[in-house]
């Protein structure tokens, strides 16, 4: 925990908009640190793996610092902040003071009226320790000269694990009611409970298809969307993402139904509604697999570009909107858009003519470094595949129709050629081709499988499309 949040940075969340919400009779927060000499600090608070301050204050004495306002503070982990100091507490109580020295922080510290900051003090100086054994269990690791010494020190960090483990289940137990028993209870991976056993079915692929369905229906139960504290610490979405990276199949289609499941949950708290469509979008935005754009256009359809976004812009939503209407055409699973063109003799051309069991659209300019060093490859590798079924049309985006006809006979382009010199196509938004080269893949039935290869993944792509699709006890 310690280390997660000392990583320190004044940020604003893209599109958030978010301001802390303050409630009730105000509150009076008073910590003194022995030792610190900076006239100034600041109270700032945690949200999921942002950080933001909320208040501002001079010493009133050498290490004396009091933040006092009018309107309460929702619950969460705050912090302690200036350019020579940083501690972590929580704020549930709204009038306490903590009291510490600058080198002693937790193991030091006395709390007076926040039963909360004394769990979290309990926490805290119990993880300090465990994970210092952990550190010098590493230590010895990289120190290990032979496989019994590894294997002996393997053990031991297992044991350390254990009591890292027992240590938060206790806690938990001790203080089931706190706000860091919440807190604690998720930087594990959530329980599910009373998964069956399903005896009465014989295979055993089947049973345990059916334990993974119920553990797969039961999982979000143990995750509390409700308690908005828990979005002001950084450990809430972990077992969120954990879920959409490693429990469920890896499918645009499938990440929906899940992302939709979290929207719907969280559609009636606004900060969490913000969290969640924040988090989940720059996830998917910036994921480095095919297909997850899929992920990014649902959440941007469904929830940024409706009513239901209520603090974005009209100018951000029309540049999301714009990148949508580039995206969404060209998803894979979808089917190709149209394909109306020209060849080198300015005879039209069409996508639907294009016979093959794959066949590779292969967007380029005669211009672009990238392309001049994609395209031999790729040529090379047409010619390999040509023979089973494999088509390719390289696409020109230059308007110079000569430019294009040197570049084809300077490369010995013998696939099909086209282009679009005249601008009577929408291949440029319709296929995203907003830099170049861009490669898509389409089936027999000309349905995007792929997009955003390297020419030199075609046919390792290619070859395990195939064996998926081969039927059962084919070679």
């Amino acid at each position: 925990m310690s280390k997660i949040l000392i990583r320190f940075t004044f940020t604003a969340l893209i599109f958030l908009g978010l301001s802390i919400k303050t409630f009730g009779q105000g509150y009076d927060i008073k910590i003194t640190v022995e030792g610190m000499q900076d006239s100034v600090a600041y109270l700032g608070y945690v949200f999921g793996d942002q950080r933001f301050l909320t208040d501002t204050t001079w010493a009133t004495a050498p290490g004396v610092y009091r933040f006092t306002g009018a309107k309460e503070l929702p619950t969460g982990i705050y912090f302690l902040y200036s350019p020579n100091y940083f501690l972590e507490l929580i704020v549930k109580e709204q009038k306490f003071s903590l009291k510490t020295t600058k080198e002693g922080a937790f193991r030091t510290m006395e709390v007076t009226s926040s039963p909360e900051n004394l769990v979290f003090k309990e926490f805290q100086l119990g993880m300090v320790e465990l994970q210092t054994q952990k550190q010098a269990i590493r230590k010895k690791l990289e120190q290990a000269s032979t496989a019994a010494d590894s294997t002996a020190i393997f053990e031991e960090d297992k044991e350390v694990s254990e009591k890292l483990n027992d240590f938060r289940q206790g806690l938990i137990a001790k203080y089931p009611d706190s706000f860091v028993a919440k807190f604690v209870r998720l930087m594990a991976l959530p329980d599910v409970p009373g998964i069956p056993e399903y005896t009465d079915v014989t295979d055993d692929v089947e049973r345990g298809r059916l334990k993974y369905e119920y553990y797969k229906r039961k999982y979000f139960e143990s995750i509390d969307f409700d308690d908005s504290g828990l979005l002001r610490t950084p450990v809430l979405k972990s077992p969120v993402i954990h879920f959409l990276d490693k429990v469920v199949i890896q499918h645009p289609d499938t990440i929906n139904i899940y992302v939709d499941k979290i929207m719907t949950r969280v559609l009636d708290q606004p900060d969490a509604f913000r969290f969640w469509l924040v988090t989940l979008f720059k996830k998917y935005q910036e994921s480095k697999i095919m297909g997850m754009d899929g992920v990014m256009v649902n959440l941007a359809e469904k929830y940024y570009l409706t009513d239901k976004a209520d603090w974005l812009s009209n100018e951000d939503k029309e540049k999301l909107a714009e990148e949508v209407e580039f995206v969404s055409p060209n998803l894979v699973g979808k089917q190709a858009p149209t394909l109306q063109l020209l060849d080198t003799l300015l005879s039209p051309i069409n996508l639907s003519q294009v016979k093959a069991e794959f066949t590779i659209l292969f967007f380029y300019d005669p211009n672009c470094g990238h392309c001049k060093k994609s395209t031999p490859v790729l040529l090379e590798e047409y010619h390999r595949l040509k023979d089973s079924g494999v088509e390719v049309m390289g696409i020109c985006i230059s308007t110079d129709i000569e430019e294009w006809r040197r570049f084809v006979y300077e490369y010995e382009l013998d696939w099909i050629n086209a282009a679009d010199p005249y601008y009577r196509s929408n291949m440029r938004r319709d296929y995203n081709v907003r830099t170049t080269p861009q490669v898509y893949i389409l089936d027999k039935n000309k349905k995007i499988i792929a997009k955003k290869l390297e020419v030199e993944q075609l046919a390792g792509f290619i070859e395990q499309y195939r064996a998926v699709q081969r039927p059962a006890g084919e070679d």
